[in-house]
C-alpha cells in the first residue's frame, strides 16, 4: 500500500509538472501579442491548465484577454461566465454570459447559467425576489431549448432547493440523473434527489432515491444506509416499498 501511495503520488506529481510546463510555454505565446492573436482554443487550454493547478487569477486573466480579443466569441464570453461563477463572483459571470447570450440567443447553456448567477446573486446581495423570478425565467429559456447538462442541472436543483422550491427542484434533479454521463454526475444527482424528496416528506420517493444511490456506489453505503435507514423508520417498515 505505501508502494503504491508513492507511485500515485509521483504519477500525480509527473502531471503537475508536465502542465506548468505546457502552461509556460502557452503562457509565452499569448503574452507575445501578436498582430494576429493566437487561436481561441489555446486561451481555453491555458485557462484550463491554471485551474488544474490552483492559479484562479490567471486564469480569470486569459478569460478576459480571450474575450477582449475575440469580441464577438460565444466561446470565450460562455467559459469566462462559468469560470466566474465558479469562482464565486456572479456579478462578473452575469455580465459575461449577458454577452454571449446577446451574440447566442440558442444556447440552452447560456441560459442555465444565467439562472444559476441569478440565483447565487439572490444569495448573497440582498436576497432580492426579483432574481427569483428571473432564474425561473431564464430557466424556462434553456429548458425550452433541451438543456442537457446535467452538471449544471443539478446545480440548480440543489440551489432551488435551498429556495424551498422543491417540486422544481426534483424536475430538475430528475433530469439531471436521466441525463448523466459519468457516474459522479449519477451519484450526486440521486444523492440530493433523495435528500429533496425526504425533505418534501415524500419518503417512499426519498427510500428508493437512497437505495439507487447505494446500488451505483457501495463503498458509500454507511452513511447512506443510515439516511435510508431513518426514512424506512420513519414509513415503519424494514424494507424498501413495492
Amino acid at each position: 500500500n505505501t508502494m503504491n501511495a508513492c507511485d500515485n503520488n509521483t504519477e500525480i506529481s509527473s502531471r503537475q509538472t508536465k502542465a506548468a510546463n505546457a502552461l509556460a510555454r502557452a503562457l509565452a505565446i499569448l503574452q507575445t501579442d501578436p498582430v494576429e492573436p493566437p487561436p481561441l482554443w489555446l486561451y481555453c487550454r491555458v485557462a484550463n491548465l491554471c485551474l488544474e493547478l490552483g492559479d484562479c487569477t490567471t486564469a480569470s486573466n486569459v478569460y478576459i484577454d480571450a474575450c477582449r480579443r475575440y469580441r464577438t466569441s460565444v466561446t470565450a464570453w460562455r467559459g469566462a461566465g462559468s469560470l466566474f461563477l465558479r469562482l464565486g463572483q456572479p456579478l462578473d459571470a452575469e455580465f459575461a454570459l449577458e454577452e454571449a447570450n446577446a451574440i447566442d440567443k440558442h444556447d440552452a447553456t447560456i441560459w442555465a447559467l444565467l439562472a444559476l448567477c441569478n440565483l447565487r446573486l439572490y444569495r448573497d446581495h440582498g436576497q432580492d425576489p426579483v432574481r427569483i423570478e428571473r432564474a425561473i425565467s431564464v430557466l424556462e429559456q434553456a429548458l425550452s431549448l433541451h438543456l442537457d447538462h446535467s452538471d449544471i442541472l443539478c446545480q440548480l436543483g440543489l440551489s432551488f432547493a435551498e429556495l424551498d422550491r422543491r417540486a422544481l427542484a426534483i424536475d430538475l434533479l430528475s433530469r439531471a440523473n436521466d441525463l448523466a454521463h459519468s457516474h459522479n454526475e449519477a451519484l450526486r444527482a440521486r444523492l440530493a434527489l433523495a435528500r429533496t424528496h425526504a425533505a418534501q416528506n415524500s419518503l417512499e420517493d426519498a427510500a428508493r432515491s437512497f437505495a439507487s444511490v447505494l446500488a451505483l456506489d457501495p463503498p458509500s453505503s454507511l452513511g447512506i444506509q443510515t439516511e435510508l435507514d431513518d426514512i424506512l423508520r420513519r414509513l415503519g417498515k424494514h424494507t424498501l416499498p413495492e
